[in-house]
């Protein structure tokens, strides 16, 4: 028969074995369980980076077609501006009214505009750190610097417009002004001071459309090298 102490210290021993084993099922469990759900939100933000990224990149393919709607905008109607100021200058202007009331209109008005996309705006808000991809993130922080270059000129050419407006509607009143097709428009005057301070605001909307014509160009180069990043480092389907 063995000594009572012994007994007690065996049931002790298999005790703490059964709590032992308990705690280790119980633990395991417990950090499986926060495995699983990390790997589900891992899943899960992933999923939301690729929709993120897909939705990005057809929103840098409609951005592209605009810039190139723009330059090519800006470009004519900065050959327009320079037909306005010749006629302007002209000793036949007289028979021109019509033509320069059509121009000053063009020359007056904001034109297309740029807008950040829905989705750039997010990334603006939320912040790039959504992106995982170093390269992809960095490219869109650039695009997005460029697009405020791009916002700001254009913001600049809204104030330099109404100047030219304001300008403009001393040489042709509002109503002759908006008053297409007639053809008994007259120039309400041709003082040599008048035509420089248009021909001088002409040059400032020029220069503004010049501006926003570099802008636009280094816009789309860093589209295109976004574009390139999200292709190279996320496999988007097509769908």
């Amino acid at each position: 028969m063995q000594p009572p102490h012994k007994v007690t210290i065996r049931k002790l021993l298999r005790r703490f074995s059964r709590y032992f084993f308990e705690f280790i099922m119980l633990f395991l469990a417990v950090s499986l369980g926060f495995f699983v759900e990390n790997q589900r939100d891992a899943m899960s933000e992933r999923q939301e980076e690729l929709r993120l990224m897909k939705a990005l990149l057809s929103d840098l393919r409609a951005d592209t077609a605009r810039i190139n709607r723009i330059i090519a905008l800006r470009l004519e109607r900065n050959e327009l501006q320079d037909s306005l100021n010749a006629l302007l200058f002209s000793q036949d202007r007289a028979k021109h009214v019509s033509e320069i009331n059509t121009l000053t209109l063009a020359a007056g008005g904001k034109g297309t505009m740029f807008y950040k996309s829905n989705t750039m705006n997010f990334l603006a808000t939320e912040g790039f750190y959504k992106i995982t991809s170093e390269a992809v993130s960095n490219a869109a922080r650039e695009y997005h610097v460029k697009i405020e270059d791009l916002l700001a000129a254009q913001e600049g050419a809204i104030a330099i417009s109404q100047g030219f407006r304001n300008v403009a509607y001393r040489l042709l009143d509002s109503k002759t002004m908006s008053a297409r097709g007639q053809t008994s428009l007259k120039l309400f005057s041709t003082d040599p001071d008048l035509l420089n301070e248009i021909s001088n605001r002409l040059g400032h909307i020029t220069n503004n459309n010049l501006a926003q014509v570099r802008f636009a160009e280094q816009l789309r180069a860093q589209a295109e090298i976004l574009m390139k990043a999200i292709q190279q480092d996320y496999p988007l389907s097509e769908d």
